[in-house]
């Protein structure tokens, strides 16, 4: 702007005075810190430029107006112009105030929402075991509920998740030291192993009670999808859960045949895959295919 400004003689200075000082405010928007610099461009900086806009169009045009037809009507319209633009830049201030005022609402609306939202959450939690219990005794005297199976199945899952947490805690916590450096707690290791494993084995037996269902209502789409979810729900049981099971007990299969029998991998795997099916299908035929839907449904 200076070497704009050298360009004027000085008794011309007034002029460049008149015509630039807009863009000396549009400018002046920019010079100041991080949050001052935010309040001018969202509060001035539109306003600004049309006022810089409108100064020079202004002067370009009263330039014409000695040689112009209809000199009347042009001034009027330019003089309308300029009202109308002033009122654009009263009516967006106004807007924008009525924005950042009805912001504190929306976000007072958004935090009472989220408060009641929490004090419900907690109050469903605290009152969640009475809530259980007072289904559970409605739905006890309704007929045809199998509670014995739901029982049983129930137990089972805990049982096997048990088992398997009892034989897989050394290798967990082997694979947590050799990762962190550090000994993790076996009494620790061993509960939140309890807790992966009771649903992992509480979802193989809802993948069976999907498989069952589909081959019921001869779904061909669902019977190859579900029996896909049930190959991987085996290969990841059998890989890390059965397998662990059978290598336990190869020492106690080579001490009793006085090392004649040598199991090697597949052997290991073979026979954890056996007895995988043979888990999964006797405890499905007997107690789980009654107890897992109405599991599923308290679920």
């Amino acid at each position: 702007m200076e070497a704009i400004e050298q360009f004027f003689p000085h008794h011309w200075k007034i002029l460049y005075y008149i015509l630039f000082f807009p863009v000396h405010w549009v400018i002046w928007c920019f010079e100041s810190d991080l949050w001052e610099r935010v309040l001018k461009l969202s509060f001035l900086f539109l306003p600004l430029l049309f006022i810089a806009t409108g100064v020079f169009a202004s002067f370009l045009s009263l330039a014409t107006v000695l040689f112009r037809p209809n000199r009347t009507q042009f001034i009027a319209t330019m003089l309308i112009t300029w009202w109308d633009g002033g009122k654009s830049i009263l009516m967006y201030w106004a807007g924008f105030l009525r924005f950042c005022f009805l912001s504190f609402g929306w976000i007072g609306g958004a935090l009472r929402v989220a408060l009641m939202g929490l004090l419900q959450t907690i109050k469903d939690i605290i009152f969640l075991p009475m809530s259980l219990i007072t289904n559970a005794a409605k739905s006890y005297s309704r007929p045809g509920v199998p509670w014995i199976a739901v029982m049983i199945t129930f137990f089972w899952i805990a049982v096997e998740a048990f088992v398997f947490s009892y034989v897989l805690t050394p290798l967990v916590l082997d694979i947590i030291s050799g990762l962190t450096n550090a000994e993790p707690g076996a009494l620790v290791t061993m509960i939140f192993l309890y807790v992966f494993l009771f649903m992992v084995i509480g979802g193989s037996f809802a993948c069976m009670h999907g498989l069952v269902e589909a081959i019921a209502n001869k779904d061909v789409l669902n019977i190859i999808k579900m029996l896909v979810i049930e190959f991987f729900v085996m290969f990841i049981e059998v890989m890390f859960f059965y397998r662990e099971f059978v290598d336990s007990l190869v020492p106690w299969l080579a001490q009793m045949s006085n090392e004649r029998i040598k199991l090697g991998m597949a052997s290991i795997l073979g026979i954890a895959a056996m007895a995988w099916m043979g888990i999964r299908s006797g405890t499905w035929f007997f107690f789980a295919k009654y107890g897992t839907p109405t599991l599923l449904t308290i679920i």
